[in-house]
């Protein structure tokens, strides 16, 4: 759990280090698009992301219409959105900074999520970690208060 929330602190402080210049003030908020591989999770998984990560100051999320429009445009499923070329060219068309991609590992036991936030300026996938389903609230808490700080 130590090592999860070390890379969340570094992927979410690159995440939120703005792309204009230092002497740029204005501070708007980074814009993230919250996905999930298997339709079962997509309801319940991306409304816990999305409550959770909605409070956070300084992130605007992705509305799911948008991503949707933006797949279907792309003739994409989400999954296919972990290549770094696809990511980045969906972040451009959904104005996303970073994709926060989750997706159950199948066959394990206690049931894992893989988390993957890619940053779609370059494609660098920022954080790939597996974490318990059971602990999933914890860790989305974890990951607000990390991203509030």
């Amino acid at each position: 759990m130590i090592r999860w929330v070390y890379y969340c602190t570094i992927c979410l402080t690159v995440i939120a280090l703005p792309a204009r210049g230092l002497g740029d003030q204005r501070h708007e908020p980074a814009r993230w698009a919250v996905l999930t591989a298997d339709p079962l999770l997509s309801g319940g998984l991306s409304d816990l992301l999305t409550a959770e990560l909605g409070q956070v100051d300084g992130v605007q999320l992705v509305e799911r219409e948008s991503i949707d429009r933006v797949l279907r445009e792309l003739q994409l499923t989400a999954a296919a959105l972990v290549e770094p070329a696809r990511a980045m060219r969906f972040g451009r068309m959904a104005a996303a900074e970073a994709v926060v991609f989750v997706e159950p590992v199948a066959g394990t036991r206690p049931e894992l999520l893989r988390l993957r936030v890619i940053e779609t300026r370059t494609g660098v996938r920022l954080l790939d970690e597996f974490v318990p389903k059971a602990a999933l609230d914890e860790n989305v808490a974890t990951l607000t208060d990390l991203l509030s700080a």
